[in-house]
């Protein structure tokens, strides 16, 4: 009796395992053909919860004056479409340039990339949209940064 209890918890835990979309080692994996020649310097994996209305989430990268970089980012987690904008100064600066928007790019596309060589610092904010069908959604975006 024990055994078959045993074998039904296991199938029942089973049942209800899914694949996680957010595996970081298979996200960074898969942007790594699209870093060569650059060096791979950091990855950051950003995870968040779909609400009701959209949101704002900004994250500030340190740079070298004098390097050459390439910022990879890797949307596959992601259940609705992000835009990803790239920025000079944060959000809170009157004067800061787009340096660069996801929006410009087709809607297919998951993996976005973006060479830049001109600052000590940039911006990077990702617009999450409004989850509609309120189902509780969580997604994720990988960061990768390359130097050469």
């Amino acid at each position: 009796m024990k055994w078959l209890t045993f074998i039904s918890l296991l199938l029942i835990l089973f049942a209800f395992q899914t694949t996680n979309p957010c595996d970081p080692k298979q996200l960074k994996d898969a942007v790594r053909e699209v870093m060569s020649p650059y060096q791979y310097d950091l990855s950051k994996l950003n995870r968040f919860t779909y609400k009701n209305k959209p949101q704002l989430k900004e994250l500030e990268v340190d740079l070298f004056i004098g390097e050459k970089y390439k910022l990879i980012f890797n949307t596959t987690g992601c259940p609705i479409p992000i835009t990803i904008n790239l920025y000079n100064r944060d959000k809170d600066h009157s004067k800061r340039k787009l340096l660069y928007s996801s929006k410009d790019e087709p809607s297919d596309k998951k993996i976005f990339t973006f060479e830049y060589s001109k600052a000590r610092h940039i911006y990077i904010d990702y617009e999450i949209p409004a989850d509609t069908t309120n189902s509780n959604l969580q997604g994720c975006v990988m960061f990768v940064l390359g130097y050469k």
